[in-house]
């Protein structure tokens, strides 16, 4: 006998006496909109969940694989809530969608426990707002349905016609996904869950750039990522105030050799697409509220200055700003356009009251190479921030991104040295 659970949930035909009326009197068959939605919404989230799985199986081969079958299990139950969308199969789509939008939430509050970065926290991205739109609504939906099975078998034409608008709008965001710099970025080999690379549209152009891109945020950084937002008047009101407070660094350290005069100290070799970060002095370190805000000139003032080469002629490109010690992204400058990263891992040496990082600021290190040069391994660097808003230098890939095109090695390339040649030296690009 079939077991009641698996039937298809149908009408009870009142007039045939050899069918006995259920205890659901007014159940009804699921209707076509109802598997449409059901079908499309879980096929969308199998759908990224897919376009995932290079990604992260490039960070951990773990991620790739729960990616993977977070992806297959999604295809399958599109499937069959479209062919037999009996109660077992609401009920098993509820449980398996409900333990990814539980994992999502753990990701992004505390971090999971596996991987190449455990507990660390990820910052949402589109792709992943999107998927987990998809599921929670999913969820949802499915809930209604086995509540109401026949919830639109009453509707008129015009109420029908109305809702093909929602696999419309699942396949225009889905899309959206797709064609998202965030997704491309996360499509890349490195983790936000703890240190996804930042897609470029330079790099789509460079193959030098798309290289250096990857292969630098393969190294042990979790990166915030997503694809900027309009900003409200007011915080764009804001963030312009916030990022004229830093005309002033612009105006008195134009050159390289300015900052220097300044008192700023070299902080790691110069590497394309990142530059050469130069160390504030202790006073300017120490300027901050701890708040992780960025409210005042004096804060703001305080930034890593970023030159484009190691020349004294070399010209101020951008800025960073540290959140020392921070375990959680800061608010930093007025709306949510501002990624935070962090790196993990970093071997630095204090040398004659100069930090050097002899295997790169932005490579993860073992202990034992970190020891050959007897430095001190950071764990976790605190959170930091690049901004690219220095007119020649503005980032086509966005003003807080971590990478910019726009600075290259001498020769115009975005080559490095392997890391085993690293050391000391005063420039990553080959000489």
């Amino acid at each position: 006998m079939t077991d009641l659970a698996e039937r298809p949930l149908v009408d009870v035909d009142a007039a045939n006496p050899r069918i006995e009326p259920t205890t659901r009197p007014h159940s009804a068959s699921i209707e076509l909109p109802g598997r449409v939605a059901l079908a499309m919404l879980c096929g969308a989230a199998g759908l990224i969940h897919f376009v995932m799985v290079p990604a992260h199986a490039q960070e951990a081969t773990i991620d790739g694989v729960l990616f993977v079958a977070a992806g297959w299990a999604q295809v399958a139950l599109a499937v069959w809530l479209v062919v037999r969308p009996t109660r077992v199969a609401l009920l098993t789509t509820i449980a398996v969608n409900a333990v990814f939008v539980g994992a999502w939430a753990m990701s992004r509050t505390s971090g999971l426990p596996y991987g190449a970065h455990p507990w660390v926290k990820e910052t949402a991205s589109f792709a992943d707002l999107a998927t987990v739109g998809f599921e929670v609504a999913l969820i949802v939906l499915a809930v209604l349905l086995l509540w109401r099975p026949g919830l639109t078998s009453g509707w008129s034409e015009s109420q029908r016609v109305l809702s093909s608008i929602v696999p419309v709008a699942i396949v225009a965001i889905t899309t959206a996904v797709l064609l998202a710099p965030s997704t491309a970025v996360h499509a890349h080999g490195a983790g936000e869950a703890a240190g996804h690379t930042h897609g470029s549209a330079t790099a789509a152009v460079d193959p030098g750039f798309a290289a250096l891109v990857n292969g630098q945020d393969n190294e042990g950084m979790a990166h915030s990522h997503g694809p900027d937002v309009a900003l409200t008047a007011e915080e764009q009101a804001k963030l312009d105030e916030e990022l004229s407070w830093n005309q002033t660094l612009q105006d008195s350290f134009p050159t390289l050799a300015s900052a220097k005069a300044a008192g700023y100290t070299e902080a790691g070799p110069f590497a394309p697409g990142l530059g050469l970060h130069m160390l504030p002095p202790i006073a300017k370190l120490a300027v901050g509220t701890g708040d992780g805000a960025l409210d005042t000139p004096a804060e703001v003032q305080s930034a890593f200055l970023i030159y484009d080469g190691i020349e004294p002629g070399s010209k101020l490109a951008g800025f960073m700003y540290m959140a020392y010690g921070s375990t959680a992204e800061p608010q930093g400058f007025a709306g949510p356009n501002d990624h935070w990263h962090f790196h993990t891992n970093t071997c630095v040496v204090n040398k004659n009251g100069k930090i050097e990082s002899p295997l790169g600021a932005d490579r993860s290190a073992t202990q034992e190479q970190c020891d050959r040069f007897g430095g001190t391994l950071i764990v976790n660097t605190g959170y930091m921030v690049h901004v690219w808003n220095v007119p020649g230098y503005e980032n086509p890939d966005g003003m807080f991104g971590n990478l910019t095109p726009k600075i290259t090695c001498p020769d115009g390339s975005y080559s490095v040295i392997p890391d085993a040649e690293i050391g000391y030296v005063r420039t990553l690009c080959p000489v």
